[in-house]
């Protein structure tokens, strides 16, 4: 791996943490610095100009991420998820857009979870005139005046009459797209979340040659994601530092911090040992790569062990999870000790 200075990059994104969330603002000071490291292209082969990085190296880089600012990890995930689709399943203009990447000039966002995930969602893709347009509202979009592209999905009865998913790689911007006023959130303010309305979006020239349903598509977007894991990673560390670091943590909840810290350790050894087996980044889309097994507490820390003092979380918790919804509420003002003991209860530590 190139010399990235990962922990001058977790330290330049820290600083700079705080003012993107009571800013409210896209995390500018990042942006930049991973310009600078080309990291835009980590995830593009090198036969475009971009780094090329193994699993393992990208969940490095994640975790460096992760460990400064959970906006510009959001973020940079999004963009990190669609590489891998661009490559393996990109058309005619696939090569032009991975060379933008590697250069920075390009930066994709994701416009597709929700219809990735049930049919008859937010989007619809219509066939008309040899042309494919997509139209409805996607209720969550990052990275506003950022993203350049997005990867679109949309129901699509012509490939598949019940499961049918259109998706495409394109230019996400006015007058075709309109966003909404950036979404008020707990966290994460300054990731520009916003609604995205489609009016008639022309996806013709970024189709991609992806599997025809959303179970396929889904399958493949897990797989893509795994080198991402190191983002919780990140979050956790950091947050867990700063536990550590709390002059008015009860000996119990420095317990848990230990015990906690250990295991992430564990668990970031693990994961890595898996992601060196993985032949290639374009494996990471292979469904059957077993990583999810690994990673439920791994996904606990990253979800529920908040970073506010070194920027938001990355996710919050899935909504059913009474835990979760603690966290998402208290998150912003409630010490970290309050947070280690609320997670020692849920793991019976306390």
């Amino acid at each position: 791996m190139p010399d990235l200075d990962l922990p001058g990059l977790t330290a330049t994104l820290r600083a700079a943490a705080e003012a993107v969330d009571s800013e409210r603002r896209l995390p500018h000071e990042a942006i930049a610095a991973l310009g600078e490291r080309k990291l835009w292209g980590a995830r593009v082969p090198a036969d475009y100009g971009g780094l090329g990085l193994t699993p393992a190296a990208l969940f490095a880089v994640c975790a460096a991420i992760g460990a400064g600012c959970g906006v510009t990890a959001l973020l940079y995930a999004q963009h990190l998820t669609a590489l891998p689709f661009l490559t393996r399943w990109g058309g005619p203009n696939a090569p032009d857009l991975l060379a933008a990447c590697a250069r920075g000039d390009a930066i994709l966002g994701l416009a597709s979870s929700q219809a990735t995930r049930w049919p008859g969602g937010p989007t619809q893709a219509r066939h008309q005139d040899a042309r494919v347009r997509v139209s409805g509202t996607v209720p969550w979009f990052s990275g506003a005046g950022l993203m350049t592209h997005a990867l679109v999905a949309a129901d699509d009865p012509t490939l598949d009459p019940s499961d049918g998913l259109a998706l495409a790689l394109v230019p996400f911007a006015p007058p075709a797209v309109a966003f909404s006023a950036p979404l008020d959130l707990i966290v994460l303010g300054g990731s520009q979340t916003v609604a995205a309305t489609l009016t008639d979006l022309d996806v013709t020239a970024g189709l991609l040659t992806a599997p025809p349903t959303r179970a396929a598509v889904r399958a493949a977007m897990e797989g893509s994601e795994g080198p991402l894991r190191g983002f919780n990673i990140g979050l956790a560390q950091a947050a867990l530092d700063l536990c550590a670091q709390t002059a008015y943590a009860p000996p119990q909840t420095q317990a848990v911090v230990a015990w906690l810290t250990t295991r992430l350790h564990h668990l970031s050894n693990e994961l890595l040992g898996t992601l060196d087996g993985s032949a290639s980044p374009q494996a990471m889309l292979d469904p059957e790569l077993p990583v999810a097994g690994t990673l439920n507490l791994l996904w606990d820390l990253g979800r529920l062990v908040v970073s506010a003092g070194a920027g938001s979380a990355l996710k919050v918790g899935a909504p059913h999870n009474r835990l979760a919804r603690e966290i998402l509420y208290y998150q912003a003002r409630t010490p970290y000790s309050y947070i280690a003991g609320l997670i020692g209860v849920h793991f019976g530590l306390l």
